[in-house]
This record gives C-alpha cells, sequence and structure tokens, in this order.
C-alpha cells in the first residue's frame, strides 16, 4: 500500500498518518511528490517503512505507475484532497483496484489565479471519474473541500483523525509536572505552524486584551513569522515583558497543553486540527476560531468554545476567562468515549484499507530516488 504527500515534514495530516500506520504494525511505502526528503522521512525508515521521492509533474505519471505496479500495490491512499489527479492517473496506469483520495482542509490553501483554478477543475473531475473511495476528515472537509452532496455518493465517508490520549496525557503530565495552577494567573497556549492560515497575529492581539484586564501569560508553540513578530512588538509597551514566550519549535507540546489553563485558535482554515483533539485529550478547554471542524468537535467532546473571526478581541478575551473554569476531568472523559480516538481511528482505516484480515505488506525500511 502507498500514501502519497506532498512532504513529508511536521504537518497535521502527515503526523496524525504515520502515527496511525506505526499503531497498526504493517509496513507502507511513502511517496513525497515534491522529490524532496522531508523531516519524518528517517522516523519512517526506521519504523520499517519505505519512501520514495518523485517531483510531481505530467512526466512522473508513468514512473510513479511503474513504481506502484513493481511494488505490487494495490491501495494507493492520496492525501492531497482536489489535487490529487497526477498520483491517482499513475494508480489507474498501474492497475491498482483501490484508490483513496483524503480531503483534510475546508478549502484550498495559497492565492488563487486564474490558472491554479483550471488545474484544480480539471483535478477535481479526475478525482470524481477515477476515486474509488473519498474520505474526509470531517463533514465540512468534504462538504467545502469535495462537493456539497457528497452523502449522496456512495464512495464518500468520514474518518476522524485519531489521537492517543494515553500516550498524550503521559507526556503532558510529565513534561509540566512543576507547573502550579494558580487560580488568579490565565495561562493560554497558542500553537501552530509558520502559515497565514494560522492568524497567530491575531491570537496575539487577543491575548493582549486578555493581560489587559487579567494577570495572563501565553506560550507561543511553533516557529512564527514576521507578522507575529511585528504584532508581539505592537503590544510590548503594554503587556508583554515575562508573560508572553515564543517557545519555537517543539516536540513536547502535550506539555504545554496540559500546563495551559486554555487553548487559543485563531485560523482561519482547517480540516480536522489536530492541536483541538490533543488539548481535549489533556482535559485542556479550547476556544477557536468558529471553523467548521472545531464546530464539529463540539458536537462530541465538550469544552471547546467557538468565537466568529469578526468578534471583538474583547469578546474572545471573555470566552478565555470563562474557559479556564471548565471541568478538566469531563472533557478528559468526554474526549475517551467520542469518535477521536486512536482505536476508533485505527479500526476504520483498516476496514477502509482491506487490511482487517491482518494480510502481509510491501518490504520496508528503505529510501528512493524516483
Amino acid at each position: 500500500m502507498t500514501h502519497f504527500f506532498s512532504r513529508l515534514n511536521q504537518g497535521g495530516a502527515e503526523l496524525r498518518t504515520i502515527e496511525l500506520v506505526e499503531k497498526s504494525e504493517y509496513s507502507f511505502d511513502f511517496v513525497a511528490l515534491s522529490g524532496e526528503g522531508g523531516s519524518l522521512e528517517p522516523r519512517l525508515i526506521e519504523g520499517g517503512h519505505s519512501v520514495f521521492r518523485c517531483r510531481q509533474s505530467i512526466r512522473s505519471i508513468m514512473r510513479l505507475a511503474r513504481l506502484m505496479r513493481d511494488r505490487n500495490i494495490r491501495v494507493a491512499h492520496i492525501h492531497l484532497g482536489a489535487a490529487s489527479a497526477l498520483p491517482l492517473l499513475a494508480a489507474v496506469l498501474a492497475g491498482v483496484r483501490k484508490r483513496v483520495v483524503h480531503f483534510r482542509s475546508d478549502t484550498v490553501g495559497g492565492r488563487r489565479t486564474l490558472a491554479k483554478s483550471v488545474r484544480l477543475a480539471a483535478s477535481r473531475a479526475a478525482v470524481g471519474m477515477f476515486a474509488t473511495d473519498i474520505v474526509g476528515v470531517s463533514p465540512g472537509s468534504l462538504s467545502s473541500g469535495w462537493r456539497a452532496r457528497w452523502r449522496s455518493d456512495p464512495r464518500c465517508r468520514v474518518i476522524p483523525n485519531g489521537i492517543d490520549a494515553g500516550e498524550i496525557r503521559e507526556k503532558g503530565a510529565k513534561g509540566s509536572s512543576l507547573v502550579r495552577r494558580d487560580d488568579a494567573l490565565i495561562r493560554v497556549a497558542n500553537v501552530g505552524r509558520v502559515d497565514p492560515d494560522k492568524n497567530r497575529a491575531r491570537a496575539v492581539r487577543i491575548w493582549a486584551a486578555l493581560a489587559r484586564e487579567h494577570p495572563a501569560s501565553m506560550d507561543l508553540v511553533g516557529d512564527i513569522n514576521e507578522d507575529v513578530r511585528a504584532t508581539i512588538h505592537e503590544v510590548a509597551n503594554e503587556v508583554v515583558g515575562p508573560y508572553l514566550r515564543v517557545v519555537g519549535d517543539s516536540s513536547d507540546v502535550p506539555s504545554y497543553l496540559y500546563a495551559a489553563d486554555v487553548l487559543l485558535v485563531t485560523s482561519v482554515r482547517e480540516g480536522l486540527p489536530g492541536v483541538v483533539l490533543e488539548s481535549l485529550a489533556c482535559g485542556t478547554p479550547v476556544v477557536s476560531s468558529a471553523l467548521p471542524g472545531v464546530e464539529w468537535i463540539r458536537e462530541s467532546v465538550p469544552g471547546v468554545t467557538v468565537v466568529p473571526l469578526e468578534a471583538r478581541d474583547e469578546d474572545w478575551a471573555a470566552a478565555l476567562v470563562s474557559a479556564k473554569f471548565a471541568d478538566r476531568e469531563a472533557i478528559r472523559n468526554g474526549f475517551d468515549v467520542g469518535p477521536f480516538t486512536m482505536d476508533v481511528a485505527l479500526a476504520n482505516f483498516l476496514d477502509l484499507w482491506g487490511l482487517s484480515n491482518r494480510t502481509a505488506l510491501s518490504r520496508g525500511g528503505e529510501s528512493y530516488e524516483n
């Protein structure tokens, strides 16, 4: 079986998939269509999986088809949503019978141009003709990413990402063991990568509005861009001091979530944000922009407050104050009986891939240029 990604870097889709295959005890092939190695490649190879790098182009279709034929691939899982045409066509040419297209976001990111719109329309048509299965991480990812009437298409199903709550809690509790809860201080966490869609400058402004009225701290976990740095400087004279910490990239995100009183999410576009699920698994409440994926999570797990992006910073700050006093144990218990656990996700994906009988897959532990 082969998984197709643009890159094998520290993105939510990539991490969630790797966590899933690690729990499955199978070996898989991964193809990076950027043609470049990513930061997650060593982890995959060490785990017994094979990694191939092939730059996506019209000429690469035959190379990808040959690769899948040589590897006797029976399932192609393409994590590119509406932009899945080239690996999908390669899978058709290779005779791969199960061709899964995975939608992970509500919309296509980046600047929309006429050329890009034409390419996406052609790719979307290919998905409609050649995908045997269409998966969304949430109902909104299919409604907005694929088509509004997806429920009438028998190929479509929603399979949310799975979170290993036990592992998250163990890491979080260990890393945050020295944190002392303070009834007065409101500890806020904001987690994200350098991506305009994460809208993290807005998170700084919301925190500043909170800190003007209440003792409050915030950890910015993940690298920040110049827009965020400029916003920090704007509010520096009023409230920053030692209370706003730029953590940068960290492999210990659960510690910051576990230590926080509330997670703040200000994204303008998401599918099913993994950091929201991780936070709820820790028992940490979430205040988030009103994204379809977050709204869907809120239906199943307590502890989620949604606020329109157009709301005033002061309204967001008030939501943070209220969230601090949420029942953390109730949030954890609600997560454990909801649809976002690793066990539920693993069972659903093994069924999708036809691996319920634990049939053997390809050899692993290799890396190739193609």
